[in-house]
């Protein structure tokens, strides 16, 4: 086939290409049904903006443009492709992203044969044993990172790259060759199974199998991963991975089955046909434990000092400047100040989300008059229709390209949050938000909300409005017909991990979470299994496969599937603050649903002492990457997402710690605190007091007018070491064990005290993502729940298992460790790093 490119003559006009289609990060494609013959296909950009977008364009299959950038804005670039063989009746065309946003306004196609030349091969031939051989540029292969390509043969020395390959059937096999210079590889099916495979030999052989798994389920597909590693025989040469082709019952391209079912179902909800459970068949769930509105003190702490700090921060910022530095330092001084301008709703949002939830837990007459102003704002903007944005209502259209994308989402999801936590301090905002989200449901934007920027996040306000005092059934409609995205569901109860890494709505993100926050919101309101089902499957494989060690989140945006299952990347727009926040956000309400599963309370305290407390600065600056080797980022004051988010979250830390059921208290996390709660019509009040996790050391005294029955929960951490001994008033009553919640139930006099130690160890985890050293391992230290950061040296020669028997604790610096042998080396706690060049991740022997 050959390639060429058009002017302006035999073109169409400029001004007739007048639409376009476009994903940010996410690919997509067209089918056309045709009969078989040769074909030319002519397609045309025009791009309305400059964007950094850069993408493939395949044609049934085959590459047609690599790397393409359709630049410069607004000119009509055109491409023709000739002589396309169709053999099936079918031409699929294809944009894949690699940065940012594919995009095309308009495709052409004629045919100019009816003859077919027999050199078209299929990609797919008959291999043995009933399977079929797929060579190495199906579209179901993914590869990461550089593979040199040698005629039929891909090879590649590099830790940490990897291909990935998806299939349907019970069995799958690698092909390959054997050589002298050929090292140990990793290989994983669906991200669990690990093995090695060395394809060392004396002498090369090509057409070998390297690797067979059978046995397989025969539901849904599954992905098998090779891992290039630094690894190698005695006798080999070098490290070197070949792949030369997999074999199996039938190739499966899950990126692509998504996006056709994922668009599928936007067409009908498009429609407006989308069926929607009826309120006479919802069961709406009762929270067995329900975390406090109030009530809750911070006591001399970590926390109480990060919650100080974010009043600091929303004073001094709560009108942003105009202009700012932060990002584009290479740039060249001030520029417009990007988060206020292109997302000021978001700012609205910012000031209300922060002051409301601080207002909650502490009195600052300051910050509420200004929290009142800006309501009374809102409110004269108002239209009399019920819009409130600070912008026209037609940005929320679906034809809006760029940042703008993200007003009917992101922007409008935190200002109407913002509105409706404000109501709780002033009920005017409860109004104000009321009319805006029945606005929004009468309007002409409501149907295409979900092909948007990221447009799930606009589910959570429909969800939170409902559990307001201003709630309506309409909510909850309005979710299920406009939302609510059933291939996701199925796709995430069945633990399909591309689901999320390969998103096909607008891009991957980890703004994915926002998502299954409202599908907690939405079980809890309707029953309905299929949110739990996938908000379940959907936990396991974020947590197993995009968190961090530490928490944070290992998936952001970028290109089609830039972040895939387990790749751990550690020097790519990797840790976004955001995620750190919503991951906490997501086990809290799991929490709440299920208050006996420490899982979530684990990852909650985790995440907050290695992202968002790692993350706020000693003015309360907002960090906006979990960066995990190297330096800190500097933190910000400029209204980003993660400030956003993240001013949210510290102003809700009383939130965290404790629980309350009908029958008693849960305790959740460790920190100075008193909460004054009512059971059975009666005041109790617990303080519990702790220098953790500088020490395991808890004493908790409990308050109460009368004797009174309660059932005191107390968790136990999974990263406790051995039981823990519960002592009331000096005397040891049980042995709790790790993982689970202790629970004392007895009659409680006025000043009891229950007292207990945490026994707090190491950990140590070898890194398997695929930020690899050339040479040697990579391994991440834990202390309880805190991540350790390596000072003085990146490397540290030493077996990874000898490690924790050379820390020694550095006197007066609580949770320093020297390293003995290295004394230019020390361990700290990553959530206090500041200017210090660290590394979370050293490589070890």
């Amino acid at each position: 086939m050959t390639s060429i490119d058009t002017a302006s003559p035999g073109s169409p006009p400029l001004q007739v290409i007048n639409s376009m289609r476009y994903s940010c990060g996410a690919s997509f494609h067209y089918k056309f049904d045709v009969p078989n013959g040769l074909y030319t296909v002519g397609m045309h950009f025009v791009s309305p903006m400059t964007v950094h977008r850069i993408f493939d364009v395949l044609i049934n299959d085959k590459v047609v443009l690599e790397h393409f950038n359709p630049v410069p804005r607004d000119a009509l670039i055109s491409k023709q492709f000739d002589s396309i063989p169709v053999v099936n009746g079918l031409i699929d065309i294809s944009f894949k992203a690699n940065t940012d946003a594919p995009a095309i306004s308009a495709i052409e196609i004629t045919q100019t044969s009816k003859r077919v030349p027999p050199e078209s091969v299929p990609l797919i031939t008959k291999a043995t044993g009933g399977l079929v051989r797929v060579e190495l540029d199906k579209p179901s292969i993914w590869w990461s990172g550089t593979w040199t390509d040698n005629g039929g043969e891909r090879f590649c020395n590099i830790p940490g790259n990897a291909v990935d390959f998806t299939f349907k059937g019970p069995v799958i096999r690698l092909i390959g060759s054997r050589a002298p210079d050929q090292g140990i590889a990793e290989v994983y099916i669906n991200g669990n199974t690990k093995t090695t495979i060395d394809s060392y030999a004396t002498k090369r052989m090509v057409n070998q199998i390297l690797f067979e798994k059978k046995d397989l389920d025969t539901a849904g597909y599954h992905t098998i991963r090779i891992i290039v590693t630094p690894h190698k025989n005695q006798k080999a040469t070098g490290n070197f991975a070949s792949i030369m082709a997999f074999e199996c019952r039938e190739p499966f391209n899950a990126a692509e089955a998504n996006t056709d079912a994922a668009f599928d179902e936007v067409t009908i909800i498009e429609s407006g046909k989308k069926p929607f459970l009826s309120p006479s068949d919802w069961i709406p769930v009762t929270l067995p434990a329900i975390a406090p509105s109030a009530g809750v003190t911070l006591l001399e702490g970590d926390l109480l000092i990060a919650f100080h700090r974010n009043i600091e921060y929303q004073l001094r910022n709560w009108n942003m400047k105009d202009t700012w530095k932060g990002w584009f330092p290479d740039k060249g001084g001030p520029r417009p100040h990007v988060w206020t301008g292109w997302l000021p709703g978001s700012e609205d949002g910012r000031r209300l989300l922060g002051a409301s939830h601080i207002l909650k837990w502490s009195e600052n007459p300051e910050l509420k008059g200004l929290m009142d102003k800006l309501i009374m704002e809102i409110a004269e903007r108002q239209r009399a229709d019920g819009y409130a944005l600070p912008y026209e209502d037609t940005e929320l259209g679906k034809i809006v390209y760029g940042a703008n994308n993200e007003r009917a989402a992101y922007d409008r999801r935190f200002f109407t949050l913002g509105l409706i936590d404000a109501g709780i301090i002033n009920p005017d905002s409860y109004s104000i938000a009321r009319r805006f989200q029945d606005w929004l449901y009468k309007s002409p934007y409501i149907s295409t909300m979900l092909d948007r920027g990221l447009g799930y996040q606009g589910a959570q306000p429909n969800l939170a409005m409902y559990f307001s005092p201003y709630g309506k059934p309409e909510d909850i409609i309005n979710h299920e017909r406009y939302f609510r995205q059933d291939w996701l569901l199925k796709q995430l109860s069945e633990h399909q991990p591309a689901a999320i890494s390969r998103f096909p709505l607008n891009r991957p993100h980890s703004y994915f979470l926002t998502l299954l926050i409202s599908y907690c919101d939405a079980y809890r309101a309707t029953g309905d299994p299929r949110y739990k089902a996938a908000i379940e499957g959907a936990w396991k494989m974020y947590h197993d496969g995009y968190i961090h060690t530490g928490g944070s989140s290992a998936i952001c945006e970028d290109g089609d599937n830039g972040y895939p299952y387990r790749s751990y990347y550690l020097t790519k727009h990797t840790g976004e603050n955001c995620g750190g926040a919503f991951w906490i956000e997501l086990n809290h309400r799991l929490l709440q649903l299920s208050p006996d599963d420490v899982r979530y309370a684990d990852e909650i305290e985790k995440t907050l002492y290695n992202v968002t407390l790692a993350n706020q600065d000693g003015r309360g600056c907002i960090r906006y990457h979990t960066n995990l080797v190297g330096k800190k980022e500097r933190a910000g004051e400029s209204c980003t997402c993660c400030e956003v988010t993240n001013t949210s979250l510290f102003g809700n830390l009383p939130e965290l710690i404790y629980s309350i059921a009908k029958d008693g208290l849960y305790v959740n996390l460790f920190s100075p605190s008193r909460i004054v709660w009512k059971q059975d019509g009666k005041d109790l009040s617990l303080v519990t007091q702790t220098r953790f996790p500088r020490d395991g050391q808890v004493s908790m005294t409990l308050g109460s007018g009368t004797p009174i029955r309660s059932k005191l929960r107390i968790r136990i951490p999974s990263w406790v070491s051995g039981d823990v001994a519960l002592a009331v008033n000096g005397k040891e009553i049980a042995k709790a064990k790790s993982g689970t919640y202790a629970v004392i139930d007895r009659t409680w006099s006025d000043k009891d005290i229950v007292s207990f130690n945490l026994n707090i160890g190491f950990r140590s985890t070898l890194y398997t993502g695929f930020n690899r050293d050339p040479n040697y391992d990579r391994y991440a230290l834990e202390y309880g729940p805190l991540l350790m950061a390596l000072i003085g040296s990146e490397d540290l020669d030493i077996p990874a298992d000898k490690l924790t028997g050379i820390l020694s604790p550095v006197a007066g610096s609580p949770l320093n460790f020297s390293v003995t042998g290295f004394p230019n080396c020390r361990y700290v706690p990553y959530w206090q790093i500041q200017e210090e060049q660290f590394t979370c991740f050293p490589t070890m022997r």
